[in-house]
């Protein structure tokens, strides 16, 4: 039992280790998951989605410098992809409520995909306000800076995550299958 458990100890540290090592891929740019007149202006006039890419791939690959942005995100096989999602997009003054809202939201949805199967997924909002004499774009730029460095902060913890659970189901499969044999 003892030897079983270290085993399944060792395998766990070995794949959590080639996690850590593992090349990813992002999905850019980011899709939406809604549209607006105010997030398509955003888009336009602020080249947000352009700005959001560049500073998630910029801080993703400060942690995994083989990080590389693809366009199709099936196109990865096998090796793990981070698609994104903008789930929220709201300029300061754009909400419903009846006083002035001050700060600008951007919501950020991001999913951890080996082949085609999703194994983990994390959800971030940020909000900025908006400065005297500063336009939107300026405080949209913040906000990608703490979403980029929220997503870079996350992908290990996924991947090591994804590596344990592989790992478990592997040593699960395997001792079936011994269990099988012996029968």
């Amino acid at each position: 039992m003892h030897v079983r458990l270290a085993c399944g100890f060792a395998l766990v540290l070995a794949s959590l280790n080639a996690a850590a090592q593992e090349r990813i891929f992002l999905a850019l740019p980011p899709a939406f998951d809604f549209e607006s007149e105010a997030s398509a202006k955003l888009r336009r006039d602020c080249a947000l989605t352009e700005r959001l890419s560049k500073q998630v791939l910029a801080s993703v690959q400060e942690r995994y410098p083989g990080t590389e942005a693809i366009d199709d995100w099936q196109s990865a096989g096998e090796r793990p992809v981070v698609r994104l999602w903008i789930t929220q997009l709201q300029p300061a003054g754009a909400s419903s409520a009846s006083h002035k809202d001050t700060l600008n939201r951007m919501g950020l949805r991001a999913e951890l995909y080996e082949g085609a199967e999703r194994r983990l997924f994390g959800d971030w909002r940020a909000t900025s306000a908006s400065h005297p004499g500063e336009g939107a774009c300026r405080a949209f730029e913040r906000i990608a800076v703490t979403l980029g460095n929220n997503l870079a902060a996350w992908v290990p913890t996924a991947l090591r995550a994804s590596a344990a659970n592989r790992a478990a189901a592997d040593a699960a499969a395997k001792d079936a299958a011994a269990k099988d044999a012996s029968q």
